[in-house]
């Protein structure tokens, strides 16, 4: 079914642009693409709204680290890298 909409000249253009660029066959493959940034941006969105809500519960309930310097950073950085690490050697070699 095929619709008719109005859009700005700027977003024409743009469009337009996109399909004689060859990147895209036709209008809709534009919208459609545009489509799928939007949807993966509002994933993108919700994951970190997620992580920010998990992170302030942590905070709230003092399940943190203070780090005081650069230095002590990389060291605790270290450490978790090694027990990644570790943890996917165990799931390569199961015992």
């Amino acid at each position: 079914m095929s619709r008719s909409i109005t859009v700005k000249d700027q977003t024409a253009r743009a469009v337009y642009e996109q399909v004689a660029s060859g990147r895209y066959r036709d209008i809709d493959e534009v919208i459609e693409a545009g489509l799928h940034l939007l949807s993966e941006r509002d994933r993108k969105l919700s994951a970190l709204r997620e992580a920010a809500r998990i992170g302030f519960e942590d905070l709230k309930h003092g399940r943190f680290v203070e780090i005081a310097d650069d230095q002590e950073l990389d060291a605790w950085l270290d450490g978790i890298d090694g027990e990644v690490s570790d943890r996917l050697r165990l799931d390569e070699n199961p015992s």
